[in-house]
């Protein structure tokens, strides 16, 4: 028993040491600041839809040069509840804060070709952003605009616990 909760605890490290390692081949720029997941609040005002903040979360990877990245978004803003994936431009990738800019079509809830941009100002820990888009452009009232804010942090904690546990049961 003792044996399996150390090899058990062994893979565990070995496999959260090797999480920072990247691919060349799949990250051709060097990384970013803006690399890695990102939760928060945004709010969308459009004709049929209130004002109350929803959860939005975003995970960014390394685009094809320095000043891009690449934005999987996930909104669960009942109006605008997208999962999309879109390239975005930063003007300083390396030294926050920095204008981020995203823009381009997504799937409407509503069956159409939706178009957003998003424009805002990234730190470290922190990205705060002007939303702005047409849902279904043959619609009437399809423009609408939003704000959002998001940090960045850790993600594992549970994880974290979860390890911390093994190890003490895997002391000798």
């Amino acid at each position: 028993m003792r044996s399996a909760a150390v090899r058990l605890a062994c893979v565990v490290v070995t496999a959260m040491s090797t999480v920072g390692c990247r691919n060349p081949l799949s990250s051709p720029s060097p990384s970013n600041f803006l690399v890695g997941r990102w939760r928060g609040a945004i709010t969308i005002q459009a004709s049929a839809s209130s004002n109350a903040p929803a959860t939005i979360a975003w995970t960014v990877k390394n685009w094809q040069a320095p000043d891009q990245f690449f934005v999987s978004m996930q909104s669960a803003h009942p109006w605008w509840s997208v999962d999309v994936g879109i390239v975005g431009s930063i003007d300083s990738p390396d030294q926050p804060p920095a204008n981020i800019a995203i823009e381009g079509p997504y799937q409407s809830p509503r069956g159409c070709i939706g178009h957003v941009r998003i424009v805002g100002i990234a730190n470290t820990r922190r990205i705060e952003a002007s939303v702005s888009g047409n849902d279904c452009p043959n619609q009437v009232n399809a423009a609408f605009t939003g704000q959002l804010t998001l940090t960045k942090g850790l993600i594992i904690l549970p994880l974290a616990r979860r390890v911390s546990s093994l190890t003490l049961q895997a002391r000798f």
